[in-house]
């Protein structure tokens, strides 16, 4: 029974331990994600009207989380 326990626990530990390997990369990806729409809006900020810019910004990212909905 004890060995039964000792399973459990170490199962949830591995569990936690993954879940936050999972929100560090989640969080790295979200980062990355941020900058490189910065740096697109750097970019197109010399060539584009503010405001098409930001609509750009927004559909893409619409676009990119529509999968999840």
């Amino acid at each position: 029974m004890r060995l039964f326990f000792e399973v459990v626990i170490l199962n949830k530990f591995i569990l936690e331990k993954k879940n936050n390997l999972r929100g560090a990369l989640f969080m790295i990806l979200s980062a990355a994600s941020f900058a490189a729409a910065h740096a697109g809006v750097r970019g197109l900020s010399d060539e584009v009207h503010p405001f098409a810019t930001a609509l750009y910004r927004n559909v893409f990212g619409i676009l990119f989380l529509l999968p999840w909905y």
